[in-house]
């Protein structure tokens, strides 16, 4: 019975020694592992994402850096083109000295210009070598723009007084600068909304802090953009009052279409700093009083600027040039200097204070949360570590209990119950176990039964193949040489007899003589098909080619009269038993010899092809043919599709002893035909 219980049960590891099952233990002490690396893995991942998100904050100052330099350098050469202006205009000392003192500030804000580009360039931000290059070019047209406008200045100044000197002094053209600025200003922005922007994409590794980023973002955005529209209205204001004084310098009507033009920028520049106000009020869900006041009062101050601009231009084409200058003198300039550009110039600085407090919340909230993701991973990974622990202990007991029943059924012993107390799992497994105990008590006895029955079979199968081999030896051996005898002496007869005998007499000795030919032709195919059977194959490398070549010149040799085309594709090679093979060839070659044989004109071919990557050999002839219906009828021993008493002889077996021996090289054979129109035999061989 434990033999039995052992063939129908798997035995436990430490008995079969063949292979090691993990225990549900170890399995659970895995989990566990398992649990710890994911917690290891995510905290190695809220480490790298910190790191990340520290780098890429650190993007964010040169990036400011940049455009502040980028923005003061602007600003500054805007004013001190202003004041070259003013002085050509006023021919006030004042403006002389501030032209100079803002040279220093543009020398610094160009210093301050490179700093910035070299920080960025060490932290590995890309592009900055062509800024640099940009730069330093844009640094040397403004250094030869300032040295023709001080020469400019100088000439005034000794020109003083002169109508004639004041009327042929021009500033040189300060366009190619202009547009390098704008430029860089434009590359300033652009860099500061992409460090912005990669240390929103590192924030995304968190997703606590979606909603509180994108919103810190937003406010980020914002800040830039109320930056970036104080820039744009000093610059623009600037570059108004340059055209003025130019205007009023030189009376060329082009300057009042460009003062038109930087009226409009101005104009655009105020709107999206209302804009950007308007923003943060939506976003905040509060009024900035400070912020609105102040753009309240740029915005009058503004107005009273394009005022005192128009009133300026009609004075000066009317002709009044003295009073022109005077109301620059009186009241734009210092509209300007005291109201204006302090306002916009303290509208920056709250800007640039406003970009810096955002970019600090943006950290802290980015470290906080990253502190905040590695205590709750640690929590739950101890939370589950308790879990697991607690779970593998209740679960050890049971599998012990339920461990003990299975060993002792597995000795035998089918009277042992386990009577589970519970309803969970592990009690449904028990009440299995014991069901499993009652059903292994019936398969035993009713495999006592069959054992005796298939005992008793197997006893009755040996007997059958006794007898089998009995009979083979006896038409081996008893039957061939009888006919063999027979066929002798009945050709004996016809020979001596052949005078004295009639014409019936001979008729039945040759009927004889042909009966017991085909008799042991039968027999030894028989035999052969035996022979296939239990052959041993040693397969080898076989050139079909010249095999099927020979076989066909052997038949067409015994009918020398018969018109046979054969052809033979070349360089066939097949791996498989040479005898077998020979055989294999024999007979197909034979089976279209034999039913093309009525044909005028025999054509036969051998040769192969390939299917799915298979080599298939095929043997087609021009002969009868049958229907696709008998297709797998022919390759069954005895089976004929045509009469043997008629014009195709044969014993029905040459095609089954083809069969035989292609499945002795687990290959496979099968035929196309159709009535009349020949027939195609294919066969694969699996080693080759």
């Amino acid at each position: 019975m434990a033999k039995f219980l052992q063939s129908i049960i798997p035995a436990c590891p430490e008995r079969t020694g063949t292979r090691k099952v993990m225990s549900i233990q170890k399995k659970l002490v895995t989990i566990i592992v398992i649990v710890g690396c994911a917690a290891v893995i995510a905290t190695s991942f809220l480490l790298w994402s910190t790191y990340t998100l520290q780098h890429k904050a650190e993007f964010v100052s040169p990036a400011l850096n940049y455009l502040e330099s980028v923005a003061k350098t602007s600003t500054f050469i805007s004013n001190q083109r202003r004041v070259a202006s003013d002085y050509l205009v006023t021919d006030t000392a004042a403006a002389r000295q501030e032209f100079e003192k803002y040279s220093t500030s543009i020398d610094l804000g160009f210093q301050e210009w490179r700093r910035a580009i070299q920080e960025q360039k060490l932290l590995g931000i890309p592009g900055e070598a062509e800024d640099l290059t940009n730069q330093i070019f844009l640094e040397r047209k403004y250094d030869e723009w300032r040295k023709e406008t001080r020469a400019v200045i100088d000439r005034k100044h000794v020109a003083s007084g002169s109508k004639h000197g004041r009327d042929h002094l021009n500033l040189p053209s300060d366009d190619a600068i202009l547009a390098l600025m704008d430029s860089s200003l434009e590359d300033g922005i652009e860099e500061i909304h992409w460090a912005y922007h990669n240390l929103l994409m590192s924030m995304g590794a968190f997703p606590w802090l979606v909603m509180t980023s994108t919103q810190q973002m937003e406010s980020a955005h914002i800040a830039i953009d109320y930056y970036v529209a104080v820039i744009r209205t000093a610059d623009s204001l600037n570059k108004q009052l340059k055209e003025l004084l130019n205007y009023l310098h030189s009376g060329e009507v082009d300057h009042l279409e460009k003062i038109a033009r930087t009226g409009i920028q101005t104009e655009d520049a105020l709107a999206k700093w209302s804009e950007s106000i308007n923003r943060k009020y939506h976003l905040d869900n509060k009024d900035d009083n400070e912020g609105s006041l102040l753009l309240k009062s740029v915005i009058s101050s503004h107005v009273q600027t394009e005022s005192l601009i128009d009133l300026i231009v009609k004075r000066k084409q009317a002709g009044n040039d003295a009073e022109a200058v005077r109301l620059v003198k009186s009241h734009l300039q210092i509209l300007l200097d005291k109201q204006l550009l302090p306002a916009v110039s303290l509208a920056k600085s709250d800007s640039k204070q406003e970009i810096n407090n955002v970019s600090n919340k943006l950290i802290e909230t980015a470290k906080a949360a990253v502190w905040q993701g590695l205590a709750a991973v640690i929590f739950v990974t101890l939370l589950i570590t308790a879990l697991v622990f607690r779970l593998m202990k209740m679960l050890t007991a049971s599998i012990t209990q339920i461990q003990s029943g299975i060993e002792s059924i597995g000795t035998g012993n089918l009277d042992n119950r386990l009577n589970p107390q519970t309803s969970d799992e592990f009690g449904t497994l028990a009440a299995s176990l014991d069901a499993m105990t009652e059903r292994l008590q019936q398969s035993y006895n009713e495999n006592t039964r069959l054992n005796a029955r298939l005992e008793k079979q197997v006893t009755q199968l040996e007997t059958a193949n006794r007898e089998i081999e009995s009979f083979s030896y006896m038409v081996s051996h008893d039957l061939r040489n009888p006919v063999t005898a027979i066929g002798c002496y009945a050709e004996m007869m016809l020979k001596e007899s052949a005078r004295s005998m009639n014409a019936h007499s001979s008729q039945y000795l040759e009927k004889i003589l042909n009966t017991s030919k085909r008799l042991s032709d039968l027999i030894e195919d028989i035999m052969l098909l035996a022979r296939v059977t239990h052959m041993e194959i040693v397969t080898e490398e076989l050139d079909a080619s010249k095999i099927a070549d020979r076989i066909m010149g052997e038949l067409i040799q015994q009918a020398p009269d018969r018109k046979v085309d054969f052809l033979c594709q070349p360089d066939i090679h097949v791996r498989g038993s040479s005898q077998l093979i020979t055989i294999l060839l024999e007979n197909i070659l034979g089976n279209a010899w034999k039913y093309s044989s009525t044909m005028e004109q025999t054509v036969i071919e051998f040769g192969q092809l390939w299917k799915d990557g298979e080599q298939v050999c095929f043997v087609r002839d021009n002969g009868v043919g049958f229907s696709n219906a008998d297709a797998q009828k022919i390759f069954v021993a005895f089976e004929r599709l045509h009469s043997s008493s008629h014009e195709f002889e044969g014993t029905g077996i040459g095609l089954a002893i083809a069969k035989k021996i292609v499945n002795c090289h687990h290959g496979r054979i099968w035929a196309e035909s159709a009535v009349g129109e020949g027939a195609v035999f294919y066969f694969s061989l699996a080693e080759t």
